[in-house]
């Protein structure tokens, strides 16, 4: 019987142990809990409340910067064309050569070239999403602002997309 009461004495010190433990402070950063634009946007009734006021339109300005962005991603599309056939065929060359071969180290700086002209795309595509995020999430409500950006971006991930894959049928080919 006493020994009942002691392990319930204990188990009740241990539960609290652990729960005035996890109250402890703990060294390091914190994120800020400070109210974001969006969640002030939603917070505030406005999501679902009906849309009777005209929206900004399309911001020539930021439409400017999108071409300028999709034109240097398609130049690097044009490079990754110019320079896919020679890899290609160098990886048909080394494939099943012996790691270290003069035909695989062709193959893999030709291959490296490819995906110095994905790094072009890949770099735009990131550029895109950073833009689209502060278009959805800040002050501004321009829903043909953002539009424009997720169009370019959607072209522009495929874009990359595509060539991750060829890349990646690329390396299959020498084994790397």
């Amino acid at each position: 019987m006493v020994k009942r009461k002691h392990i319930a004495a204990i188990c009740t010190l241990s539960v609290t142990a652990m729960l005035l433990g996890g109250c402890a402070m703990q060294e390091g950063e914190f994120p800020t809990l400070a109210t974001r634009n969006v969640e002030t946007y939603y917070d505030s009734g406005e999501a679902d409340a009906p849309r009777n006021t005209p929206k900004a339109g399309l911001n020539s300005a930021i439409a400017a910067k999108v071409q300028d962005m999709r034109a240097k991603a398609e130049a690097g599309q044009r490079a990754f064309t110019a320079a896919y056939p020679a890899a290609r065929q160098s990886a048909l060359n080394a494939r099943g050569a012996a790691t270290g071969s003069e035909s695989w180290a062709v193959a893999t700086t030709r291959i490296s070239a490819l995906d110095a002209s994905r790094n072009d795309s890949a770099t735009v595509l990131a550029d895109l999403d950073q833009l689209y995020s502060e278009q959805v999430t800040g002050e501004t409500d321009s829903p043909a602002t953002a539009a424009a950006i997720n169009d370019a971006r959607q072209s522009v991930y495929d874009m990359v997309q595509k060539q991750n894959s060829e890349i990646g049928a690329l390396r299959a080919m020498i084994g790397g």
